[in-house]
């Protein structure tokens, strides 16, 4: 299952936790995709059709890996799995105008990565996400960072569609077993709608 593109970023990974060693499959898309990225098209989302592909896992991976591979400043937006931690003030927050971003842009990690949480998430976020202000907040974080790596959502999802009109171009995860030549199919229709450069899909194994 793949979908013609111009950058070979389709690979196998597990969309169970890992450790701080950064997934050497993860590693060999971060250094296709140094070259794909080129200036000024800096801003990818990673999404998959559910959560079920696992690329919310996959968009940390893959932020780690740029960040370790390029030694260059990556931030990850919105990361879904940061959500687990609480009421953490973030990308929403942001938004609304509660907080300023430098107050919730954390210390990079061992990696060099830094991760914007999602934040406080109003119950309407398609307002928030086609808000002038997430137009004026993505060209910040694109002007201080090499790197920005979207943790989108699923990409049925209006909310979802909405946050990555913002980003320059999107990689689509697939897990392996589940999805089929339709679903690849489906997911180039939703990417082509939104008018923006299909990376590649990257295929995910269910833990």
């Amino acid at each position: 299952m793949s979908i013609k593109n111009p950058v070979p970023i389709s690979g196998a990974y597990s969309t169970r936790p890992v450790n701080a060693a950064v997934h050497e499959d993860a590693l060999r898309t971060a250094t296709h995709l140094r070259v794909a990225l080129a200036a000024p098209d800096r801003v990818l989302a990673i999404t998959g059709l559910e959560d079920v592909d696992g690329a919310s896992i996959l968009a940390r991976e893959v932020a780690r890996a740029l960040a370790l591979v390029g030694q260059e400043p990556v931030v990850l937006v919105g990361s879904r799995e940061l959500m687990e931690t609480g009421e953490l003030p973030g990308l929403a927050d942001v938004l609304m105008g509660h907080t300023e971003l430098d107050s919730v842009l954390p210390e990079p990690d061992s990696n060099g990565l830094v991760s914007l949480p999602p934040g406080r998430l109003p119950v309407n976020a398609s307002a928030l996400f086609s808000s002038l202000e997430c137009t004026r907040l993505f060209a910040t974080l694109k002007a201080r960072f090499r790197y920005v790596i979207v943790d989108a959502g699923p990409l049925r999802s209006p909310e979802s569609l909405l946050l990555m009109t913002h980003c320059d171009a999107i990689a689509v995860a697939l897990a392996t077993g589940l999805r089929r030549r339709a679903d690849a199919l489906e997911a180039q229709r939703e990417v082509a709608r939104l008018h923006k450069r299909l990376m590649g899909v990257i295929l995910t194994r269910r833990k």
